[in-house]
């Protein structure tokens, strides 16, 4: 085998350098721009869905449908038949054992924000 001459050396070298670069250049410059959520933001989107919550709970072995119908001042009143609206929205609609794989009973309704009304 030949051995390599200084030129051939030097060329084999930059094209290493060169292309190392053109991986770590981009990751650098992308650094600045990478910033983890805020670690308040994370605690109440995980465990407040909403700033208002009213819930309403029935025994399982109970089969029926019982309502929960939640008004916001100017809006239409949410329940079974409207689901969401301006201010809450009705995510969970247990009509007891009819089409329901589980076991508690309950309805849940979460407000958005407090609205000034009575």
């Amino acid at each position: 085998m030949e051995e390599f001459d200084d030129a051939s050396r030097t060329i084999f070298r930059d094209v290493i350098l060169l292309a190392l670069s053109g991986f770590v250049a981009p990751v650098a410059m992308m650094i600045p721009f990478i910033s983890p959520p805020a670690k308040a933001e994370q605690e109440t989107s995980a465990t407040e869905p909403g700033t208002v919550i009213v819930e309403i709970n029935w025994p399982p072995e109970l089969d029926t449908d019982v309502n929960l119908c939640v008004k916001a001042p100017g809006d239409r009143p949410v329940g079974h038949s409207y689901k969401g609206g301006a201010w809450v929205d009705l995510p969970r609609d247990d009509l007891g054992h009819f089409n329901d794989l589980t076991e508690p009973n309950y309805r849940i309704v979460f407000g958005r924000a407090i609205v000034a009304g009575e």
